[in-house]
């Protein structure tokens, strides 16, 4: 097991004495003691782990304790067992006490420690009065078999007031240096640790072990003769070699303690000419030796010895590295926190050893540290003139703190980082992702949005031509498009520059919200000629640029731009029609490998544009023609689109487009058998549609009728059927009631369809006359959870909504 330890294969000695555990009937002497290996190794586990895991392993060490009394109540090493649970409670204070001397967790916890060290001292005094009582009886009588014997139980005691002694001494530790409570405790400490000394034999282990906590607690209250006494009667032969690297441990401290440089440098050269004793080592001495080169080197510092400071910087650095490496997390988390804590003052001298240190913790996953040692860091930096080393060392802080998930501190930290130097190249950047950090914040806290779109609002006016502030006005955008919020959506998205890497999202984005806001502008009776011809003047310089000019090779953003400027034309601007046709034609005929999608799309708006204009019905009709005649396929691709533009073209150039669509289609008409399956059934829908755009209702229910029966699994039929029903007298409206119902029964729950097919529904008990019953659709649909918030139902569905209750 302590070969195990010594690895630091924790987990794999904790699975050793579980198993045995639970396995086959132990003897109680074997049973007690893996029980101890247990609870011991959860504890050292616990040391030596990251603070994020430290929890759970005391957690174990404490139930693994707690379960074995439970289970044997009467077990005759029970009380082996609760001496190790308190000595768990007195190193999970201890390590805690270490940390907050080291500065490395917060001030705040100073209470948790005191209740662990108090819990522990309980504890060990219960402990001490039961073993005051049973030692007598003991000694009368004849022990049990596996019980421990008089002179066991007498040892033990004797743990118990240096393990007592040494909770007092932690807990002294936590009040200010020399305070009156600190004096009181540490003199307690040294009065408990004398008593056992006045029985015990001077080479007894036990005896050396507290004569070296004797040593520690009088060096704590200045009595450095008194500390050199025991000293040195535990650092000579016959004593246990690791005893007595211990002891030199103290003897280097203690002059430190008492300023006695030149002794402690005799005490540091010996000690590095050899750190091990007849084979044995201490990581404590070798932590005695790292504060002693610390110590050598602020004083060099302070000389102004630049050169000895150097050599005692690197020879701390290393020795850092090798306790780390040598003696495990626990030993090297101490070298690094005393590293950070002991850097010498002035002006930069120690940013670059503090950003080692930092990075050292970061990869121990000891981030809270981490993030302390940068922010120190950072001050020598700035301190010292070294404004780009101070900012990538905040920068460092705030990342940790980003993958920590602490959002709302990293984005203040960018932010403060980027604000106080904006113009380090790297400050837009990283204020950016402040904003990207505060978004992460205002996912889960509302209250977080604002300072969100303030972030954003700041990056685009203080680096206004940034790439950063290109993506800020992006996700400003989007923001505002969320909230339905157009006008603002078009903006941001306005300002990202044609010569940004964004600019293309920027184009993909404002189309959409053009559109919105235009439909917002007519459903609320204004005027939109003025913004149909700005978001046209927009789109139209996408294309030309700043020179006026059509490109040479249109991408992808030229055609989307082509293709949006005419929608907008087309529909809010009636007298542009020539124009709309111009552009159409000129990214047609530059449209090079453009997907089929695209150009099925610009012929559909061309045909749109064409037909008009006064006198060029015929010109729509021929161009059709052609394209039948060269491709049945592609004409049908363009009839299927021409379905999407009568569906959004101002209701008096309808009936003229779906006249021409299916003029177009009784072209198409006789081919239909040369067409495949899906593509012959689409055309016969699409004819249909136009017989009922175009006023012929009986013949286009005549269509639809015959279409729905011969294919009863098809959405798009059966949804175009029950839209025709819908528009007819009161019977047909009750017909379609039923059809829609029918679509309702197989349409997966809030899809689009189902939205369509719950308000058709509605809308069609509302024509009947029956207000309640639509009402009742429209409110259950509204409120079930999670509603129609962020659809484009929700407006809708409130529309209607509000007619049923007038």
């Amino acid at each position: 097991m302590e070969g195990l330890r010594q690895r630091r294969l924790f987990e794999l000695a904790e699975k050793y004495c579980t198993v045995r555990l639970a396995g086959a009937q132990l003897p109680p002497v074997m049973q007690g003691d893996l029980a101890v290996e247990l609870i011991r190794t959860y504890a050292l586990h616990a040391a030596n782990s990251p603070p994020d895991r430290r929890a759970e392993l005391w957690r174990l060490a404490r139930m693994a304790a707690a379960e074995f009394q439970q289970q044997n109540p009467n077990h005759p090493r029970g009380i082996l067992i609760r001496m190790q649970d308190a000595l768990t409670l007195l190193a999970q204070g201890e390590l805690a006490r270490q940390e907050l001397e080291a500065g490395a967790t917060d001030p705040a916890e100073v209470e948790s420690a005191r209740k662990a060290l108090r819990d522990a001292s309980k504890l060990l005094a219960e402990l001490d009065k039961e073993l005051a009582s049973e030692i007598p009886l003991r000694r009368r009588g004849q022990p049990k078999p596996d019980e421990l014997t008089a002179d066991e139980l007498t040892s033990l005691q004797h743990n118990a007031f240096h393990q007592l002694a040494r909770a007092y001494r932690n807990q002294a530790l936590l009040y200010d240096a020399k305070s009156a409570d600190q004096v009181a405790g540490l003199t307690q400490a040294c009065e408990l640790l004398a008593q056992p000394l006045t029985v015990l034999g001077p080479d007894e282990p036990l005896a050396w072990q507290i004569r070296l906590d004797l040593a520690l607690c009088q060096r704590l209250l200045g009595k450095w003769e008194a500390a050199k006494e025991q000293i040195e009667q535990m650092d000579r032969e016959g004593v246990d070699p690791a005893v007595r690297l211990r002891a030199r441990a103290e003897a280097i401290r203690v002059g430190l303690a008492s300023k006695d440089l030149r002794q402690t440098q005799v005490l540091l050269q010996e000690g590095l000419k050899g750190r091990t004793l007849e084979g044995a080592t201490s990581a404590d001495y070798d932590f005695a030796l790292f504060e002693a080169q610390l110590a050598m080197w602020r004083d060099a510092e302070q000389a102004k010895d630049k050169l000895t400071a150097k050599t005692f910087q690197d020879q701390s650095l290393n020795l850092a590295k090798f306790l780390d490496e040598t003696h495990g997390p626990y030993w090297g988390r101490r070298a690094d926190q005393l590293l950070i804590r002991s850097q010498p003052e002035g002006a930069g001298a120690g940013a670059e050893i503090l950003s080692r240190a930092a990075d050292n913790l970061y990869l121990k996953k000891e981030f809270e540290q981490s993030v302390a040692a940068y922010d120190r860091a950072t001050e020598q930096a700035r301190t010292g003139g070294n404004v780009a080393g101070a900012f990538e060392l905040a920068y460092k802080a705030a990342l940790v703190q980003e993958q920590r998930q602490k959002h709302e501190d990293a984005a203040r930290r960018f932010r403060a980082l980027a604000v106080a130097l904006p113009a380090h190249q790297e400050a837009a950047a990283a204020h950016l992702r402040g904003a990207w950090n505060e978004a992460k914040e205002a996912a889960r806290d509302a209250d977080a949005e604002q300072a969100y779109v303030a972030m954003l609002a700041e990056q685009i006016a203080t680096w206004p031509q940034s790439e950063s502030a290109a993506q800020a006005r992006l996700w400003l955008g989007k923001w505002h498009m969320g909230r339905k919020e157009w006008a603002p959506a078009v903006e941001a998205f306005a300002g990202v520059t044609r010569e940004s890497l964004h600019f293309p999202a920027a184009v993909a984005a404002i189309a959409p919200c053009w559109q919105e806001h235009l439909r917002s502008l007519v459903a609320a009776g204004k005027k939109t000629d003025e913004e149909a011809e700005r978001a046209a003047h927009w789109l139209e310089a996408a294309i030309l640029g700043a020179e006026g000019k059509l490109p040479e090779k249109w991408t992808a953003t030229d055609r989307l731009s082509a293709l949006e400027m005419a929608k907008i034309l087309l529909d809010y601007r009636p007298d542009k029609y020539r124009q709309a046709e111009s552009i159409l034609q000129t990214a047609l005929d530059n449209g090079g490998d453009a997907p089929a999608a695209w150009q099925a799309e610009v012929q559909s708006q061309l045909v749109l544009a064409i037909a008009g204009q006064p006198g060029r019905r015929d010109d729509a009709l021929a161009m059709l023609a052609q394209i039948g005649q060269a491709s049945p396929e592609q004409l049908l691709d363009l009839l299927s689109g021409l379905s999407s533009v009568i569906g959004r073209s101002r209701k008096d150039v309808r009936p003229q487009i779906a006249g021409i669509q299916l003029q177009a289609a009784d072209m198409l008409w006789p081919q239909r058998t040369k067409l495949a399956k899906d593509a012959a059934l689409s055309l016969t829908r699409i004819r249909a549609e136009a017989l009922a755009a175009t006023g012929k209702r009986a013949e286009a229910m005549a269509a639809f009728a015959a279409l729905a029966k011969e294919n009863p699994d098809s959405a798009a039929i059966q949804a175009g059927y029950a839209e025709l029903l819908l528009t007819g007298d009161a019977a047909s409206i009750k017909q379609a009631i039923d059809q829609w119902r029918r679509i309702l029964s197989r349409t997966k729950p809030r899809s689009e369809l189902w939205f369509k097919a719950k308000y058709s529904v509605a809308l069609a008990q509302f024509k009947l006359g029956q207000k309640k019953d639509a009402a009742a659709v429209l409110r259950y649909t509204l409120e079930l959870p999670p509603g129609l918030a962020g659809t484009i139902w929700q407006d809708k569905y409130e529309a209607l909504l509000t007619e049923c209750e007038r």
